[in-house]
């Protein structure tokens, strides 16, 4: 088991790790909706990751397989509040997002977009 801070090309699989924990939490239940659940949960998991890669820290536990095992982000709480092209792609993303695409649209895999 290694813990090690993440390399950008990281976030996506680190965000598959957190929407498969979060996938029957009470809470992402209540407010992402039905539709492409899976897709916008990834979604979700991917933008905070992305955020607090680039204004926090992003680590991740990798087993022996070299698979991602845990995943961990911190942003301190006074950091700002995302810039509204980010916002605006997620937004726009979830609500295009269908069960035919189960990965987020490329734009939002890109650092500081």
């Amino acid at each position: 088991m290694e813990i090690r801070l993440t390399h950008p090309t990281d976030l996506p699989f680190a965000a598959d790790v957190l929407a498969d924990a979060f996938r029957d939490y009470a809470w992402t239940r209540h407010v992402i909706p039905d539709e492409a659940y899976e897709h916008r949960l990834r979604s979700l998991q991917l933008l905070y990751l992305q955020y607090a890669h680039e204004h926090g820290l992003v680590a991740v536990v990798e087993g022996d397989d070299d698979a991602i095992d845990g995943v961990i982000a911190l942003v301190a709480p006074e950091r700002r509040i995302p810039r509204p092209t980010r916002r605006d792609a997620w937004s726009s993303s979830m609500a295009t997002a269908s069960t035919d695409s189960p990965t987020p649209p490329s734009s939002m895999l890109r650092r500081g977009a």
